[in-house]
């Protein structure tokens, strides 16, 4: 017995209302072009020569000539044989649009203003930037920290290093296999991408001080540089909120902020202040947590606003945000100046 994937006329096999196992296979792979294409829309030239050759199975599934396409584990072996090669390839690799090759001394690369790269469809990396910034930006904060102007990109940098980047990437292999993450609650805001939802991967904003900039350039962030008083423990603090992670900016002359990738994996959410920790592996020593911590561990904290135990705020924590304790589990890939208009 067969059921029928598709219910409307573009989902049926040619032999319709002739229905086999055949036909479920032609409806199969029209849903698979459909993501396809909807891959090719969100992530342009990531990964092309692999969304060709799983197109050419999809197509093959779509054969006019029932005989002719492939069964469905026939399909399915060769999808799996396609995107196992390609994460072998890419765990590690550097992303695309990098101009420094790997053993290559680390550098700063200017970003042209029309410069697009994995961003949604049509999305320049300035005008990204530019729609985060804004977007995530209490009123009340803007108001603080520019006064009567608003806030403007005054240049992109981006920072390519090879050894980081490596570094980077075995974090976040040693992560992946310890299974499926799940997912950040509530959602990241959209205007910091998800990059890779399986170990909670994300673009979020980190703040410093421009002296500082040169230093976490060439050696990353350095979570034994965090001081034991911060609310949150001696970790490195992130925001999908441009205005948090402005205050610990400069606040004379431009603003920095780096755009990093996080590992974020397994989260605490905390409803304490936690300060002195200095991973999240100590959570279960302490015992006035108002959130247990799970038995299989965490790999970072979340604070989500709201009222928070101890909090010096009598009204809590007003921004979000995530923290992390190990400097590998994040990449500062571009550098944002930020100024007033």
């Amino acid at each position: 017995m067969t059921t029928m994937v598709g219910t409307t006329p573009e989902f049926m096999a040619p032999e319709f209302p002739e229905s086999s196992t055949a036909s479920d296979v032609f409806s199969l792979g029209v849903v698979c072009a459909r993501l396809l294409d909807c891959w090719e829309q969100r992530f342009g030239q990531e990964l092309k020569d692999e969304r060709n050759l799983l197109r050419d199975v999809t197509g093959r599934m779509q054969s006019r000539d029932k005989d002719a396409r492939p069964t469905a584990v026939e399909s399915l072996e060769e999808v799996t044989k396609i995107l196992s090669a390609a994460q072998a390839s890419s765990d590690r690799s550097q992303p695309s649009y990098w101009q420094q090759l790997p053993g290559q001394p680390s550098t700063k690369v200017p970003v042209a203003r029309d410069e697009i790269l994995h961003w949604p469809a049509g999305q320049t990396t300035w005008g990204q930037f530019s729609a985060a910034l804004k977007q995530t930006m209490h009123d009340s904060c803007r108001q603080h920290q520019f006064g009567d102007c608003s806030p403007s990109v005054r240049s992109v940098e981006r920072l390519e290093n090879p050894m980081l980047w490596q570094r980077y990437c075995v974090a976040r292999e040693r992560m992946a296999s310890s299974g499926l993450a799940s997912p950040i609650n509530p959602p990241v805001r959209l205007e910091n991408p998800v990059i890779d939802s399986s170990c909670n991967e994300y673009w979020l904003w980190h703040g410093t001080r421009h002296h500082n900039v040169e230093a976490i350039l060439k050696e990353g962030l350095d979570e034994h540089l965090s001081l034991l008083d911060g609310l949150y423990g001696a970790g490195i603090y992130f925001s999908d909120e441009a205005c948090k992670a402005l205050q610990y900016s400069d606040a004379n002359g431009p603003r920095y902020l780096l755009l990093c990738r996080v590992l974020l994996g397994r989260p605490y959410y905390t409803r304490n202040i936690l300060k002195t920790l200095r991973s999240p592996k100590n959570l279960p020593e302490r015992g006035d947590l108002l959130q247990r911590p799970e038995a299989a561990g965490h790999d970072s904290v979340i604070v989500n606003a709201g009222p928070i135990q101890g909090h010096p705020n009598p009204n809590g924590q007003v921004h979000r945000e995530f923290v992390i304790f190990d400097g590998a589990c994040a990449y500062p890939e571009f550098v944002v100046s930020v100024d007033k208009v």
